[in-house]
């Protein structure tokens, strides 16, 4: 039966048929965590988990924090600082990141005076797992969600922190495959079924002789979890969520965003060169809604008005000269294969902003290292 998209828009779940009686799951979420009743739960299995975490003796922090160096960051740091918390920033580098990007990153880091490591993996390894990512599953993002999830665990395991914190849970958010009342914890499980999608844990499928040197980075570190360690959570399964509003704060904290016609939200991936070109025309091969559908929705759940509409634009070369070290040729082979219906929509050269003194455009692109501030 197809029935008419929600009033928010969305007409369809990354994860399944998610419409009934016209109104999407993450619109009855978003209804479900207006009660009060959702706040003071929240309130309190926040505070329980905090608690646990500040009772570990030994402990080096009270909690970690995998960035990327946007706008979600920059919320979730000044909100677990307001809570009196000792934070270890910790960012993984995919490599995929202009020279604004690596100043939001150097410039969150700064402005709220936290300790970090930055963790560059071998360079060689890591584009060709990447590689390998796109050949077998369309999805380039599959060797960093391992490092960025799983390598955070190593971290906090390593350091004896009891609590990892990321930012929203976009299953939650964006399509309201649970409940609000679920207390979703990280596991390897949970990065099977919705970081991965592909049937593996960790890069498990992933053979390229290369991968041999340093493959357990990209794995969960143990079987068995420290018995001090409290686990991982996302902060938005205990709060009402706006990610427009929240991720837009940054802009007060020194944040700079790169203006891209395929989002709508520029607080958001802001800084990355492959977020809204190659992983986003990955999303339209795989037939999964752009990104920018799915965050006029949210921002509609939450009453905000979009300033300017989006159009379908990719500028995917870069990512195989830059990056892969591909000739034209090997470009044009992917896109003649796997593609053919985007070449109208491929572009090269720089982008004009066109909203807010906060965007610019990049100056340099896939930087292995730049120094942001």
């Amino acid at each position: 039966m197809n029935l008419s998209p929600c009033e928010c828009g969305n007409s369809q779940s990354n994860f399944h048929p998610n419409l009934e009686f016209s109104t999407c799951l993450a619109c009855k979420v978003k209804a479900e965590k207006d009660l009060e009743h959702f706040r003071i739960w929240g309130q309190q299995k926040l505070s329980t988990l905090i608690k646990k975490s500040q009772n570990v003796p030994g402990r080096s922090y009270d909690v970690l924090l995998p960035i990327r160096g946007d706008g979600e960051d920059y919320f979730t740091l000044r909100y677990l600082l307001e809570e009196n918390l000792s934070v270890l920033v910790l960012f993984v580098n995919n490599y995929f990141y202009n020279d604004i990007g690596w100043h939001n990153i150097h410039n969150l880091i700064t402005e709220f005076d936290v300790d970090s490591i930055t963790f560059n993996p071998r360079f060689e390894t890591y584009r060709d797992l990447v590689a390998d990512s796109l050949n077998r599953s369309h999805d380039i993002y599959v060797p960093y969600k391992c490092l960025h999830f799983l390598y955070a665990h190593r971290i906090a395991f390593e350091r004896k922190i009891p609590l990892i914190i990321w930012g929203q849970c976009q299953p939650l958010e964006y399509d309201g495959k649970f409940s609000p009342y679920d207390t979703l914890k990280f596991s390897r499980w949970w990065f099977h079924q919705h970081e991965h999608n592909s049937g593996a844990l960790g890069l498990d499928i992933v053979e390229s002789p290369s991968s041999l040197i340093d493959r357990e980075i990209y794995r969960y570190p143990c079987n068995v979890n420290p018995h001090w360690f409290v686990g991982g959570y996302f902060l938005s399964n205990f709060m009402i969520w706006d990610q427009f509003k929240n991720t837009n704060e940054a802009f007060n904290y020194g944040m700079v965003s790169d203006y891209h016609p395929n989002s709508c939200n520029p607080a958001e991936n802001c800084g990355s060169d492959v977020y809204y070109d190659m992983h986003a025309a990955l999303r339209h091969l795989k037939k999964i809604q752009p990104k920018s559908n799915v965050q006029k929705s949210q921002a509609y759940r939450f009453g905000h008005e979009i300033l300017h509409e989006t159009y379908e634009s990719y500028n995917l070369k870069p990512f195989f000269t830059k990056f892969l070290g591909s000739t034209e040729s090997g470009y044009d082979w992917f896109v003649d294969r796997h593609l053919p219906e985007l070449k109208s929509k491929l572009i090269s050269g720089r982008r004009e902003p066109n909203i807010g003194s906060f965007q610019k455009n990049p100056s340099s692109h896939f930087l292995k290292y730049y120094k942001g501030i």
